[in-house]
């Protein structure tokens, strides 16, 4: 057993988004969990000894991970890379905030190998960036576009957030129009979900923030959808769109159920049916890594009917959905004798689609893919 991806989690932000419910801290001045949190990664992945068969794909993911100096970000990335086999055409991504890269910073990042970046934009609405708590602007956006491609990136994605709190459709039509004026290779749009621990979710819970109704979601992903794939995107996942050729190997590896190993804080990993997270805290990360142990947080060994399942409702996110051959071929289950009720109800209530030996989500059911996952959980 050998893993095909490895995340590496960096849990700071120059400030925490409004919307915000990921293991992420504000950076304070002088803080040493900031400045050591890279010699710390690298003393996880020395306990976990590195592999011979080759990785596809190494994501550095959020918080935001260009709040590190750079030298730190690429030391992480250099000593996975005494560890681990590359394969050849391994995709190599970095999760940025425009406000926090400039072309000297990108140009380092793309010279220790870095071959795609993320750009959390979030929206062109600067009215909208400054409620959700953004440190950015949209010109911003565009101006970091631009160095990046100075900087040699041909792999660029941007995500946008809708069903913001009054947000309009004309508003969001707007974000969408900027974004494909950059002509970049990825777009992700994300609705809105709000975490009660989050200032939007407090607010939202005490009736001070109205959330846009899922009617009006559903209106904006559909709008979404018809201007993206007119303007030569498709789309390949629920919340993922691509030009051709640029699908992300690291989605496209979870949602096809490879085994990947999380590293950092709050870094999540699954191995076959064994499934693990690292603690959430920082004080307990680097106490455990000190005294030479892995900071796991909580693990969990999944049933085989536990991985079928996941692997079904993971398989579904997909436009191509799920093969009845390749799972089999897999996992040794023929999912239409397993699931005979679950898939016939299913495609009886239009939610599901079947060509072939393939299911994939109706347009119905990408509007309501949690009640087609969740008879498979």
């Amino acid at each position: 057993m050998s893993y095909r991806l490895i995340y590496v989690h960096i849990p700071f932000c120059l400030k925490r988004c409004n919307y915000c419910d990921f293991v992420s801290n504000p950076i304070v001045n002088g803080d040493t969990y900031y400045e050591n949190y890279s010699k710390y990664v690298i003393k996880e992945i020395a306990l976990y000894g590195g592999q011979k068969e080759p990785i596809k794909s190494l994501y550095f993911g959020g918080g935001t991970p260009t709040t590190l100096p750079v030298n730190k970000l690429t030391d992480i990335l250099k000593k996975i890379a005494e560890l681990y086999v590359f394969a050849p055409d391994i995709e190599i991504t970095v999760e940025a905030n425009p406000a926090t890269v400039d072309f000297v910073y990108l140009q380092a990042l793309k010279k220790a190998g870095v071959n795609r970046l993320s750009l959390g934009g979030q929206s062109f609405n600067d009215a909208e960036l400054g409620k959700m708590g953004r440190i950015h602007k949209a010109v911003d956006i565009t101006a970091t576009v631009n160095i990046a491609r100075e900087a040699g990136f041909s792999n660029i994605g941007v995500d946008l957030i809708y069903a913001l709190p009054n947000q309009t459709e004309a508003e969001w039509y707007y974000s969408l129009e900027q974004t494909i004026a950059l002509n970049t290779e990825h777009i992700s749009l994300y609705s809105l979900q709000l975490d009660n621990n989050s200032p939007w979710g407090k607010l939202t819970a005490q009736g001070e923030i109205n959330e846009v109704d899922e009617y009006m979601a559903a209106d904006m992903l559909k709008m979404a959808i018809e201007t993206l794939e007119k303007a030569g995107f498709t789309h390949y996942e629920i919340a993922n769109f691509a030009r051709l050729g640029f699908e992300s190997r690291h989605n496209n590896a979870y949602w096809q159920r490879e085994n990947y190993l999380g590293l950092g804080v709050a870094a999540a990993s699954c191995l076959e049916n064994h499934r693990w997270v690292n603690t959430y805290s920082l004080a307990d990360y680097f106490q455990k890594l000190d005294e030479d142990v892995k900071p796991l947080g909580e693990e969990e060994y999944l049933s085989d009917a536990q991985v079928v399942g996941e692997a079904i409702f993971l398989g579904l996110r997909k436009a191509k959905g799920i093969n009845v051959a390749a799972i089999k071929a897999q996992y040794g289950v023929n999912i239409e004798k397993r699931y005979a009720k679950e898939l016939k109800e299913l495609v009886a209530n239009g939610l599901l689609k079947k060509l072939g030996k393939n299911y994939s989500l109706t347009e119905k059911g990408l509007f309501l893919g949690n009640q087609v996952f969740m008879r498979f959980v």
